[in-house]
């Protein structure tokens, strides 16, 4: 990121070449990993930013018939209202926004590229397609969370393991309450070992106790559930 920002703010640099070379390893499932220009204020000059923003413009407004002409000041303006209100956006997301643009994948601007158009137009397209994409990723995202997994995890075969040598094992003085009194040792220890589980393994952990006895485990189910609840 620094590169190229350097690189647009750099006289002898060939600006035009750079925004294009930097368009073709764009998309908008890539800029979703980037920093927010507000993260990027931390470790770059606001100017250079400003600068670097709008280059993009006046070098996309000469795509533009009725934009050709834009001038410096107006092109600052535009730059500076446009990191305003992509501030938790990335820098590469202005960049993508105007490539889409250009190509008319975010509505018409009649050949104009000024406020009206920009805000009005292309901003609210690209942000809604943004959106989109971001909710089809956490939804793929909470299938694979929900997906068991076929193996248990070594923790749950110990546990279970236990457990069950527990229930199993035959007391001739009371024999049902050292098996109570076991298990209740077992579920509280659980409630701290649920702590150093993993989403995924809380998940599974669950599946697989509900496929056990549940009037056994069924107080263990709980308790994971009630961690991965903490969780989201």
């Amino acid at each position: 990121m620094t590169h190229w920002t350097q690189c647009l703010i750099n006289e002898d640099a060939d600006a035009m070449m750079e925004i294009v070379s930097l368009e073709t390893t764009l998309s908008i499932k890539k800029c979703l990993e980037l920093p927010t220009i507000y993260e990027v204020t931390k470790s770059l000059p606001a100017k250079n930013i400003i600068k670097s923003v709008r280059e993009i413009v006046l070098n996309t407004a000469k795509t533009f018939k009725f934009s050709e002409n834009m001038d410096l000041s107006q092109a600052t303006i535009l730059a500076s209202d446009l990191i305003s209100y992509f501030k938790n956006e990335s820098l590469e997301d202005i960049i993508q926004m105007f490539k889409m643009a250009r190509q008319g994948e975010l509505g018409s601007g009649k050949g104009r590229l000024d406020h009206d158009v920009v805000f009005n137009v292309f901003v609210p397209a690209y942000l809604e397609k943004k959106a989109e994409i971001r909710e089809k990723q956490m939804v793929n995202e909470n299938k694979k969370l929900n997906e068991p997994t076929e193996e248990m995890s070594d923790y749950a075969k110990q546990k279970f393991e236990e457990l069950s040598q527990m229930l199993s094992a035959k007391r001739i003085d009371k024999p049902s309450v050292p098996v109570i009194n076991h298990h209740q040792m077992w579920l509280k220890s659980l409630k701290n070992n649920v702590k150093t589980l993993s989403l995924q393994e809380l998940y599974d952990e669950k599946l697989k106790a509900s496929k056990l006895d549940e009037s056994v485990f069924s107080e263990s189910i709980k308790i994971y559930q009630n961690e991965i609840d903490l969780r989201k």
